[in-house]
């Protein structure tokens, strides 16, 4: 009886699976990253307005989705933790880079408001001279 056919078929089968147990995944954390990146990204407001720092932030999270073995989970949750950073990186920038932008706007109107006011006394004085 040839026992060496089922044997290394057995053998293989075991190194497979070992391979397949101690395989690289994605670290915790990395999908939340790319769930808020992505809502910066999608939201109207903010989604254009800073896009240095989105390019960074994008960066940053590829690198957190990157698969690490085991061994290197430290490595993984360090990538992760620069990516939640980045991300809030881009967002704080965004948000001022609006905030500015409607103070700017708001000035604008203000210095209508006043001209038309100053035209309407303008106009009522000639009125009544």
């Amino acid at each position: 009886m040839n026992l060496s056919k089922p044997l290394g078929t057995a053998a293989m089968l075991s190194l497979f699976l070992g391979a397949c147990a101690t395989a690289p995944l994605p670290p915790a954390g990395a999908a939340d990253a790319r769930t808020r990146l992505t809502g910066l990204q999608s939201d109207a407001r903010l989604g254009n307005r800073a896009p240095a720092a989105m390019k960074d932030a994008e960066a940053a999270v590829q690198a957190a989705e990157q698969p690490v073995a085991r061994k290197d989970a430290d490595l993984g949750v360090h990538r992760v933790y620069i990516a939640d950073r980045r991300v809030d990186i881009a967002t704080a920038r965004a948000t001022t880079r609006y905030a500015e932008d409607q103070r700017a706007k708001l000035g604008d109107e203000r210095d209508r408001a006043r001209l038309e006011a100053r035209t309407r006394e303008a106009d009522s004085a000639r009125t009544e001279a």
